[in-house]
């Protein structure tokens, strides 16, 4: 009987495990399905780092190489950011082009949070989700960068042969020269700025607000009286820290600078570069300790493999940087080893190894016995009755004298268990200790090896 009740236990928990497996195998097919067809098959991805299409920027990555910078990449998650040390920090510029997937509130916090603490940022987008690091506001001691692209286009008249094309002269940030920018926005931006450049007066540029590629009314009253210089498009934040390190960071409302296919239109290629020198500095630059990371996290891979891989890493690094997550991750353990415990059955009542033999009742022979130790056999002979029985010990409390001496079935023993004020010499606890021992329950009168 008991090999067949402990070989349906084996059968229920194996029907148990094969659920649990069936459930998480959908629900991994279902994740893997939604990040491959979902995914890349809707956006095709640009301005990787890494991609040499016209519209990636693998020129602007050796650009900065031939520099002597070190350069690479975060394809799982910005929050990595807050492993870097203070020194590492101040000598870093985290880059981020065309942002295709949006920042978690967690991520745009490291992000700032680098930023505040000494290291360098350029955030460039246009029509993407950029707003998701530039406009998002933590805490009252940390409000965020406040900056908000606007999402609509920039047009700019002076240039019949494709308005979409704005020239940009840039007469700040230690640069002299003229950018060209493709479809650009504007933005939003705060009053503490240190660096700025412009795109045309408002009387030749306006932004699209409807998107109905006009210029109306509404949209030229805009330009003339919030942007009579000309709509921002380049915009730098600074935070001095302590030890002399200075946080900068530089917004641009057009990514499209860096293309391999914009690289050497106008001055965008001397622009480009120029920047990593300003921001990260000569000194950090020439002493080899600058390094610049590329965030392809915001990418959409073109191959399901990689894309499956960059999301693993993304959760991966999020469950070890994120706060909450980390103490997340932990419950999430413990819920599943409880769910463990509940599957795996207890072990049946009575089938453990009684220890009364080998333990309680071997620690009471001579030389050790004494008289006064008669109570604490018949608590030990209590003990192994209700145990081979079966009972509770609410059911076991509840029976009468009679039942109990019945069961026990030895007038000796009976005697002993229900007078308790009999007193008893060594000898005779001696051989009662000998009988209680030997004693077995009338189910198991052939013996049982887990009462002995």
């Amino acid at each position: 009987m008991a090999v067949d009740d402990k070989a349906e236990r084996r059968k229920k928990r194996r029907k148990v495990f094969l659920r649990l497996f069936i459930i998480l195998l959908l629900f991994s097919t279902a994740f893997a399905a939604g990040i491959i067809f979902l995914g890349p098959a809707e956006r095709q991805s640009e301005l990787s780092a890494y991609g040499d299409d016209w519209n990636d920027v693998s020129r602007y990555r050796k650009g900065i190489k031939d520099m002597g910078v070190n350069v690479s990449n975060i394809i799982s998650s910005p929050t990595i950011l807050d492993t870097l040390s203070p020194s590492e920090k101040k000598n870093t510029l985290f880059i981020s082009l065309g942002v295709e997937k949006e920042y978690t509130n967690t991520e745009a916090w490291a992000i700032y949070n680098f930023y505040d603490e000494g290291g360098k940022v350029i955030i460039a987008d246009d029509f993407g989700y950029g707003n998701s690091v530039s406009s998002a506001s933590f805490t009252e001691g940390s409000p965020g960068f406040n900056i908000e692209f606007l999402g609509s286009r920039l047009w700019d008249n002076r240039y019949d042969k494709n308005p979409l094309f704005v020239k940009i002269p840039v007469n700040t940030m230690d640069f002299s020269g003229t950018i060209l920018l493709n479809e650009p926005t504007s933005f939003e931006i705060p009053r503490n700025g240190e660096g700025m450049a412009y795109s045309s007066p408002a009387g030749a540029s306006w932004v699209d607000l409807n998107d109905n590629g006009k210029r109306d009314h509404a949209e030229s009253a805009v330009a003339t009286k919030r942007y009579a210089s000309g709509f921002p498009i380049i915009y730098e934040l600074k935070r001095e820290i302590e030890g002399g390190a200075v946080g900068r960071a530089l917004f641009i409302s057009d990514p499209s600078i860096f293309l391999n296919d914009m690289w050497d239109r106008e001055n965008n290629s001397a622009f480009a570069v120029h920047l990593v020198r300003y921001l990260l500095g000569e000194d950090a630059i020439a002493t080899g300790k600058a390094n610049v990371l590329f965030d392809e996290s915001r990418h959409y891979p073109v191959a399901p493999v990689p894309t499956i891989r960059s999301s693993i890493y993304s959760y991966i690094v999020l469950l070890l940087t994120d706060v909450n997550l980390r103490i997340l991750t932990p419950v999430i353990v413990v819920m599943f080893l409880l769910i463990l415990i509940i599957v795996v059955d207890n072990p049946p009542r009575l089938r453990h190894r009684f220890d009364i033999k080998h333990i309680s009742l071997y620690n009471l022979r001579t030389p050790k016995i004494h008289s006064r130790d008669a109570d604490r056999i018949r608590a030990l002979f209590l003990e192994k009755i209700r145990l081979s029985s079966g009972m509770t010990m609410n059911n076991f409390k509840d029976l009468s004298a009679a039942q109990l001496a019945a069961m026990v079935g030895n007038n000796e023993l009976a005697e002993f268990l229900l007078d308790w004020d009999q007193t008893y010499t060594v000898t005779e606890l001696e051989n009662l200790l000998v009988t209680v021992r030997d004693w077995k329950h009338r189910r198991f009168t052939r013996g049982d090896g887990h009462l002995d």
